[in-house]
C-alpha cells in the first residue's frame, strides 16, 4: 500500500468516525428531512467515490484517485472540525450524516479544482434533488461562516496527523497530534 492510499484510508475513517457520531437518530428527536438515505455512511463515500473518479475518468486504483481523495478527505476533516465548533451544534446534527458529508465533498472539490458546475451531478450522486442540495449547500456555508480556505500549513499538518509515524520525521511525528488540533482547535482523539 503506497504512501497516498495509506494517507486516503486513514482520512476516510477519521471522516466515518465523524460522521457517524452525527447519526440523526442517535442524537435528536426531530429531524428536519423527510428521509435518511437507505445506504450507510461507508456505502455513501464510496458511492462518491466511484462516481468522482468516473467524472475525471479515474482509475479507482490509480495513484491519481489516490491522490485527490487523500486531498479532499482531509479538506473534509478540516470543514469538519470547523462545523462542530459552532455554537448550535443541533443545527448539523440535524441536517444529517450523509447531507454534511454530500455538501462537504463538493466544497472540497470545489477548492481544490476550482471548478464550480458539480451542484447538478453531485445533486445525482448524492439522490437529492437540484434545489434542496442548493440550498443545504447555502445553509452549510452559512453555518461554517464562509470559512472554506484552508492555508497550505494546515493542510500539511493535517496531511501529517493522518500518516503513520514512521513515514513522517521524528520531530513532525512528535508535533503532529498537536499541531493538527491547533489548526482545527479541537482534538481528533
Amino acid at each position: 500500500m503506497n504512501l497516498e492510499q495509506q494517507l486516503m484510508n486513514s482520512a476516510k475513517q477519521q471522516v466515518l468516525k465523524i460522521l457517524s457520531s452525527l447519526d440523526v437518530k442517535k442524537n435528536f428527536d426531530v429531524v428536519r428531512f423527510n428521509s435518511s438515505p437507505a445506504i450507510s455512511i461507508a456505502a455513501y463515500l464510496s458511492r462518491f467515490e466511484k462516481y468522482i473518479n468516473r467524472f475525471y475518468s479515474l482509475s479507482p486504483d490509480s495513484v491519481d484517485s489516490y491522490q485527490l481523495f487523500s486531498s479532499l478527505y482531509v479538506l473534509i476533516l478540516i470543514y469538519l472540525q470547523r462545523l462542530l465548533q459552532i455554537p448550535r451544534i443541533d443545527k448539523i446534527h440535524a441536517i444529517g450524516p450523509h447531507r454534511v458529508f454530500m455538501i462537504l465533498i463538493n466544497f472540497a472539490l470545489k477548492t481544490l479544482v476550482d471548478n464550480h458546475n458539480y451542484n447538478k451531478y453531485m445533486s445525482k450522486i448524492s439522490g437529492v434533488g437540484l434545489k434542496e442540495y442548493n440550498h443545504l449547500e447555502f445553509e452549510l456555508i452559512l453555518l461554517i461562516n464562509f470559512n472554506l480556505h484552508v492555508s497550505e500549513e494546515t493542510f500539511k499538518r493535517s496531511k501529517n496527523f493522518l500518516l503513520p509515524a514512521e513515514n513522517l520525521q521524528e520531530d513532525a511525528a512528535a508535533s503532529c497530534s498537536a499541531s493538527f488540533a491547533a489548526a482545527c482547535k479541537v482534538s481528533m482523539a
